[in-house]
């Protein structure tokens, strides 16, 4: 199970005994892209696993989503461009997208292969996206 916390931390748990296997800082590792390297720590509002089951996501408080490798427990890709926390993300069933949502009423979608934002989503007046 992976989990995420506003103590600034994401955990891999076994369900069926519930020990905790690895509980990491989300400033633990650097990013390969550069950005957000200033080494704090922010609250984690949400997570998803890859199809791949291999990488995750995770949105923060300060509108950055992180893609995360479970193995090496390094941050491999940061995505900025939501004004608010993210409250919800999802992979498309094949891995190559990912889309986002957070608390500014936007929704966002990712090419995780290009590591761009093509489509963003604007809600005219101030919605909950979940």
């Amino acid at each position: 199970m992976l989990s995420c916390s506003t103590d600034e931390h994401w955990a891999f748990s076994d369900i069926r005994t519930g020990k905790m296997l690895i509980k990491v800082s989300s400033a633990a590792s650097s990013s390969s892209d550069g950005d957000n390297m200033t080494g704090s720590t922010v609250p984690l509002t949400c997570a998803k696993f890859h199809p791949d089951g291999l990488i995750f996501g995770t949105g923060t408080a300060d509108s950055v989503v992180k893609i995360w490798d479970l193995k090496t427990k390094s941050n491999l890709a940061n995505f900025p461009g939501h004004t608010g926390p993210i409250t919800c993300l999802s992979f498309s069933e094949n891995g190559y997208y990912l889309a986002t949502a957070a608390e500014d009423s936007v929704i966002k979608l990712w090419d995780l292969r290009k590591l761009k934002n093509f489509k963003t989503i604007e809600f005219d007046e101030k919605v909950e996206v979940k």
